[in-house]
């Protein structure tokens, strides 16, 4: 009897356990269990209600016109910021990321419908010759983007499993600058023919820029006068409206004026009034449906044919988010998960799918974007990237130090001597980053008047090399520490690294604070 007792005591414990670490696995992957209970309405909400509406309202022209670019009907772009916003607010990290459509993205999965999903009137003005496209017949255009979503959200997911997050430590500022600069131009250059009111053939793969814009020149003589004059005033409208209305609004109210919104409804009361469809032969959008559609199971039949499609579309998408996520966590000071990321934005792509939605080093980067495509514009640019740095440097050792030549108990209590042995660089500075500033904040917890590890030391005698983002790390150091009441010294920089950093940030950072070794630290602390 008694162990009969014990051993269902042990299994309820063993239950409880079991239990409790499926309740802390659901927390971990869906954090909105775990701020939602601690939000602060009275403060917040306000603010978040302010910003949800006007960048909600933002999607609505967004939507519309980035669905251009992917080849799809214009009420399905706001499906797709729809569907993926509502599965973000679960499972996503970053708190101040606007999920929708974008403009690469769109980009990458109109590329792929040409080449793999044309219309029949696309098929036979470009490389059609009699034969049927590549997936073997005319697909639709919702069921090639709903498969390629699905097979965009497996991809992300299988990376989210496999736990590679942290390669996004490889997308450095410079990359990401240059893939987007690059992509900009892609951007601009499919948007012209809409400008001029002209009809021109779709390009595909490497000096598809030069020859759009050889398509462009060529059609000048073509151009639809009344189109050109709606966009250029389009244009004006909201670059003037943003540099001296909205300033003005501010000044009495919190709420920015919906400038996309005002411009897309008053265009449409004027193509109305007027009738400019039938009169002047500007295209218009057309009726567009009520309601939200019906889900339907993607053509799974096709998938593996998107395979090749699928991964950079899934990179790019998780490398805006991430990167954009970075910036913003950076800024207000908390912490974007990478790998989560990556499973929230697998779960948003795989279950967007089943409604009819799409996917949502600076020279060389943007020069192979511009002359090649965004595709091999990504790939290219990241191996150059890699090919530029030893991999065993994106972990390096980040510890306490002491310097030989001072006994250790001659080191003040309230300092601390730290040393990174590594060159600082891209992928690793998160690294550096990240461990400096929890040392730095150490002392929050501290009583005021403690004293303890108030001067922290950096043996820099292992930073041979250091980027624009090591930089740029070294003065957010430099800064957060200055704001935690902390003096943070540089000690040992060679020669080359202190003249790169003193050029570019003498401004920010005193010349008091680079010592040249850490018994010059030790001193000059004591002389304080």
């Amino acid at each position: 009897m008694i162990d009969g007792v014990a051993e269902n005591s042990k299994s309820t414990t063993t239950t409880k356990k079991k239990d409790s670490r499926v309740i802390q696995f659901v927390k971990q992957r869906m954090p909105i269990l775990h701020w939602l209970p601690n939000y602060n309405w009275k403060r917040d909400f306000h603010g978040d209600l302010i910003a949800g509406l006007t960048v909600g309202i933002m999607h609505v022209p967004q939507g519309m016109a980035y669905s251009s670019l992917a080849g799809v009907p214009p009420m399905n772009g706001i499906y797709s910021s729809f569907f993926a916003s509502s599965v973000y607010m679960l499972f996503g990290t970053a708190r101040h990321i606007s999920i929708g459509v974008f403009a690469v993205a769109s980009m990458m999965v109109g590329a792929a419908k040409l080449r793999l999903a044309p219309t029949p009137e696309e098929w036979a003005s470009g490389p059609g010759n009699g034969t049927t496209p590549p997936l073997g017949e005319f697909v639709s255009v919702l069921e090639f983007t709903s498969a390629l979503t699905m097979a965009v959200g497996i991809v992300q997911l299988i990376l989210a499993i496999c736990r590679l997050g942290f390669l996004t430590t490889y997308l450095s500022d410079p990359l990401v600058a240059g893939f987007t600069t690059g992509s900009a131009a892609h951007v601009l250059t499919s948007q012209l023919n809409k400008v001029f009111g002209v009809k021109l053939p779709r390009h595909e793969g490497v000096g598809m820029l030069p020859r759009m814009w050889r398509d462009i020149v060529l059609s000048l003589p073509k151009t639809n006068f009344i189109t050109l004059a709606i966009s250029i005033f389009g244009i004006l409208f909201l670059d003037l409206s943003r540099t001296f209305l909205t300033p003005q609004i501010k000044k009495f109210s919190s709420i920015p004026p919906p400038l996309e919104l005002i411009l897309v409804i008053f265009g449409v009361a004027i193509s109305m009034i007027f009738e400019l469809n039938e009169y002047y032969n500007v295209t218009i959008v057309n009726t567009i449906q009520r309601g939200i559609p019906t889900p339907a199971l993607p053509n799974f039949a096709i998938m593996p044919m998107l395979v090749a499609d699928a991964i950079p579309t899934a990179i790019v998408c998780f490398m805006f988010v991430v990167s954009m996520g970075k910036l913003f966590a950076k800024k207000h000071r908390y912490r974007v998960d990478p790998t989560q990321e990556l499973f929230a934005m697998g779960l948003m792509s795989t279950a967007a799918s089943f409604f009819p939605v799409y996917p949502a080093i600076w020279l060389v980067a943007c020069l192979l974007t511009v002359f090649t495509d965004v595709i091999n514009g990504l790939i290219f640019s990241l191996a150059f990237a890699l090919i530029t740095l030893v991999l065993r440097q994106q972990w390096p050792t980040f510890k306490e130090s002491h310097p030989e030549a001072t006994p250790r108990q001659h080191v003040p209590s309230d300092v601390r001597i730290l040393r990174f042995d590594a060159p600082l660089h891209f992928a690793n500075v998160g690294r550096f980053t990240d461990s400096l500033a929890e040392e730095i904040e150490s002392t929050k917890e501290q009583p005021l008047l403690d004293s303890h590890n108030k001067q922290i030391l950096l043996d820099c005698t292992n930073i041979s090399y250091i980027d624009s983002m090591g930089i740029d790390a070294i003065t957010e150091a430099y800064t957060d520490a200055k704001k935690h009441g902390r003096v943070l010294l540089f000690c040992g920089f060679n020669e080359t690294v202190l003249k790169i950093i003193k050029e570019d940030k003498k401004d920010v950072i005193p010349e008091s604070a680079f010592q040249n070794s850490v018994n010059d630290g030790l001193l000059h602390i004591s002389s304080l």
